[in-house]
């Protein structure tokens, strides 16, 4: 589909199912811009993108993957990747995107791109709140399954609940935005 959708947009595109060959034609084709997909098959993608940087520092990368993890983002900032898209961004806005790398724009994920902070010359991903996920129980994390599947807190019974309003109280120590001071 992404394929087929770049080239309605006038974009030439090359595919291959490995990042070895991926960074063979690239270099060879001088591309504008090469889409990498996180889990390609060879090479490690970050690598692929390091050797890229340096042996066609004019060929943009952006990094698609459907995981938004910090580590990988965190490695799309470092070898200073055009932009790193989740493939649960509509088409239209991943074309888009891609249009915007070819450009000379930089294209992340917009959650993604709310935690990017540049200091001086080097962005870097913002730290997350510490949400304490340790300090909840399993019978917690059971609570609020069943709370996210639509059932009401006061209809919880789950084994091991002594009470029904012990859950939401229990849930609340759990999530630092809850907490009472």
């Amino acid at each position: 589909m992404l394929e087929e959708k770049l080239i309605s947009e006038d974009f030439e595109v090359v595919t291959t199912g490995d990042t070895a060959r991926a960074l063979e034609l690239a270099i060879e084709l001088r591309s504008d811009v090469v889409v990498l997909d996180i889990d390609m098959p060879g090479l490690p993608t970050f690598e692929v993108a390091r050797v890229l940087r340096s042996e066609s520092p004019e060929t943009r990368v952006v990094f698609l993957s459907a995981y938004v993890r910090d580590d990988y983002i965190e490695q799309a900032l470092a070898v200073e990747a055009a932009g790193y898209l989740c493939k649960c961004e509509p088409l239209d806005d991943i074309c888009a995107a891609i249009k915007s790398a070819a450009a000379g724009s930089v294209c992340y994920s917009r959650g993604i791109l709310n935690r990017i902070v540049v200091d001086g010359s080097r962005a870097r991903l913002a730290e997350l709140p510490d949400t304490k996920p340790s300090l909840a129980t399993s019978h917690d994390h059971d609570v609020t399954l069943h709370v996210a599947e639509g059932h009401s807190e006061r209809g919880v019974r789950l084994p091991g609940l002594t009470s029904a309003r012990s859950s939401p109280s229990r849930i609340r120590r759990s999530s630092p935005r809850w907490r009472r001071p």
